[in-house]
């Protein structure tokens, strides 16, 4: 077994978290501190990388200080591994191990070559292992299930009553068809769940759009005012429109809360990881999966990449405890080519893998978009095709996309909308219209 892979498994468990986020010496220091909790065998090991990092730089990840902590690491003495390691198991586990290791270590060290840091010290924060006498008992673990206070509620009653509340270190997928209001409606459900949980906070990192289009439909939300008429506005009355909302107790106590990441500042998982982990939010929307990578790259690379991107939102959200909302387009040539407009889970790209990394999986139905009829324009759905842990449901909802925001329709409203909707499930609707 080599003891360098031991090493650096080990050591990267730790250390990643300090060198990825760009943590200032206090912090470090605390950190430093705060390692203690995961057992004196670990201290040694965990104290001499940090110390490191604190004194060679307070700024984030670099090729250069890889290189030292990597070759720091080789003095860390074998007796010292073992023990940090716990190594009690069998020697087929230690092997397996080991070779696991070296598959992760070479994968990094490839990234790390190519210029990609952040990206090499997401795979090594993957090497982590809980020795034999770390594991929780299968009793302990049903008690502590019992008290789980992992899951909070989205401030939408037909959606916390058909889940019990939503669970932590999960995510949703919301697919749609281009214009069928994906990113409006993600950015309305963040908002919902801001105004029910008060000390929540949000990251929404925008691919798609300029985040100065994102402000726009923001100052139409919270101003009360649609973009055509925003658009119009002279300088003074933008700003009246501005301290409008400032004297919004509830707008300004969501605004505060809630942080839009540039498309410009981010371009792959890890730089989202980072900044999770910075910033510490409660929930956090990805606009959307496949913006992630750019169209040069071939369809191969695209498949291989999205995939893994796929998988470390995955591991982003187990790690840091957090809820990841992931917007998706569908598949070219689906729903525009049959009778019935509502997208399946076949129809949403990469629907095998969004299936594996989506605890629920809500898809977009607006049929306006497709039966220009006035009696259905402020119609939308958000139609559940998975449900980790209950049944499947719809839920109605009224769009208002001059003023970038949805409502909760009235119980009349409601009615109609049911009624609509179990017509066209039914195919006499679409007839219609």
């Amino acid at each position: 077994m080599k003891s360098e892979s031991i090493i650096l498994a080990c050591a990267a468990r730790h250390t990643a978290y300090a060198v990825q986020a760009p943590l200032i010496t206090s912090e470090a220091k605390t950190l430093l501190g705060c390692i203690k909790e995961l057992g004196e065998q670990y201290t040694s090991l965990s104290a001499s990388m940090l110390e490191h990092y604190v004194n060679r730089t307070q700024a984030g990840v670099s090729s250069a200080l890889l290189g030292d902590v990597l070759a720091e690491m080789q003095t860390i003495t074998d007796d010292e591994v073992e023990k940090t390691f716990h190594y009690h198991s069998t020697a087929m586990a230690k092997e397996i191990r080991c070779r696991d290791m070296n598959e992760t270590i070479e994968k990094a060290k490839k990234l790390l070559n190519k210029g990609k840091e952040s990206e090499a010290l997401l795979q090594l924060t993957s090497l982590s292992y809980k020795g034999d006498g770390e594991l929780t008992s299968t009793i302990q673990g049903m008690q502590d299930s019992l008290f789980d206070d992992s899951t909070f509620k989205s401030g939408i009653e037909a959606l916390d009553r058909a889940t019990g509340g939503l669970r932590m270190g999960n995510i949703m997928t919301i697919a749609g068809d281009t214009g069928s209001m994906k990113t409006m409606s993600s950015i309305w459900l963040i908002i919902q769940m801001l105004k029910a949980n008060k000390d929540y906070t949000a990251l929404y990192f925008e691919k798609e759009m300029p985040s100065k289009d994102v402000y726009r439909r923001l100052l139409c939300t919270f101003g009360h005012i649609s973009e055509k008429t925003l658009s119009e506005l002279t300088q003074a009355e933008g700003l009246a429109i501005l301290q409008h909302i400032s004297e919004q107790p509830e707008a300004q106590d969501i605004l505060s809360r809630l942080t839009i990441v540039d498309t410009n500042a981010f371009d792959t998982v890890a730089d989202m990881y980072r900044y999770i982990l910075l910033h510490k939010p409660n929930i956090w929307c990805l606009d959307y999966l496949t913006q992630l990578h750019g169209s040069s790259a071939s369809s191969s690379d695209v498949a291989i990449k999205v995939r893994n991107d796929i998988n470390d939102l995955k591991r982003v959200v187990h790690r840091t405890g957090t809820f990841g909302i992931v917007l998706c387009q569908l598949n070219k040539g689906t729903v525009e080519q049959r009778r019935d407009k509502r997208p399946i889970m076949d129809d949403i790209e990469w629907s095998s893998d969004i299936k594996k990394l989506s605890a629920y999986v809500f898809s977009t139905f607006f049929p306006y978009k497709y039966y220009s009829s006035d009696e259905l324009f402020r119609y939308y759905f958000l139609i559940g095709l998975k449900n980790r842990f209950n049944g499947l449901f719809t839920i109605p909802l009224e769009a208002y996309p001059e003023f970038a925001t949805f409502s909760i329709p009235s119980l009349e409203t409601k009615r109609d909308m049911e009624q609509f909707y179990s017509g066209y499930e039914a195919g006499r609707t679409a007839s219609i219209y």
